[in-house]
């Protein structure tokens, strides 16, 4: 019974920890990005470093296009790490 019950204590340890990254660059950017009407128009890779440019609507109506770079890969998780926004 002891050892139903650490099997049971790491395999939701483990679920927790693999829970907590992003698996996607999609996912990522959707959780950093979350205002209304924020919509990807291109995804690409330069140099191994994947980016997304996307359709950013301001508050004022304008609609501009921005620019969000990230690190890191499917196995360990994706972080944002530049973003930029123009009119």
């Amino acid at each position: 019974m002891r050892v139903y019950r650490i099997i049971l204590i790491l395999l939701f340890i483990s679920l927790g920890i693999s829970g907590c990254k992003r698996k996607t660059i999609e996912e990522e950017f959707y959780k950093t990005h979350k205002k209304e009407g924020q919509k990807i128009i291109y995804q690409g890779s330069v140099m191994k470093r994947p980016f997304i440019l996307y359709k950013a609507p301001f508050d004022n109506g304008n609609i501009g296009i921005g620019l969000a770079i990230f690190e890191g890969d499917d196995a360990k998780g994706w972080k944002t790490e530049f973003i930029k926004c123009n009119v």
